[in-house]
């Protein structure tokens, strides 16, 4: 596999493991103490019983990755931030969302309206900036090609 595409499989690892503990984040902080939870769409309970299992495979998906993205940087093969944000970005929301979305309290009430008429468009909105910094970093000669 060529360092680039390498590099690319990374950052997606990467995003799905930083919307991982963004989804992690929220299930840690939600108040367990409800007695009818009133949920939108009701939790993998597989999850949120392995919650802390999940971000530990997080945290060394990450540190797997800081290590070949130091490795990657000697060889010049890295993408460029201005793609790689707005793709970790994607991973957060979607792990945000599904966080609140599946909340015992605000997932039925306002949060989770909030994230189902913004959300996409947030999504859509990074991989706009996400494609258009990627046609950008390509240059205009590559286009031909």
């Amino acid at each position: 596999m060529p360092a680039r595409s390498a590099a690319w499989v990374l950052v997606a690892a990467v995003s799905a493991a930083c919307g991982a503990l963004a989804w992690n984040l929220g299930v840690t902080l939600e108040d367990r103490s409800i007695v009818e939870p009133d949920f939108l769409w009701r939790p993998n309970e597989t999850l949120v019983e392995q919650r802390f299992l999940v971000m530990a495979v997080a945290w060394a998906v990450i540190a797997v990755a800081c290590v070949l993205f130091a490795r990657l940087r000697r060889i010049g093969a890295l993408p460029e931030p201005q793609v790689t944000v707005p793709v970790l970005l994607i991973g957060v929301v979607i792990g945000g969302s599904y966080s609140v979305i599946t909340a015992p309290t605000i997932g039925a009430n306002i949060g989770g309206g909030i994230v189902l008429m913004f959300g996409p468009f947030v999504l859509l909105g990074l991989v706009f900036v996400a494609v258009r910094a990627a046609r950008a970093a390509r240059g205009p000669h590559s286009s031909t090609t």
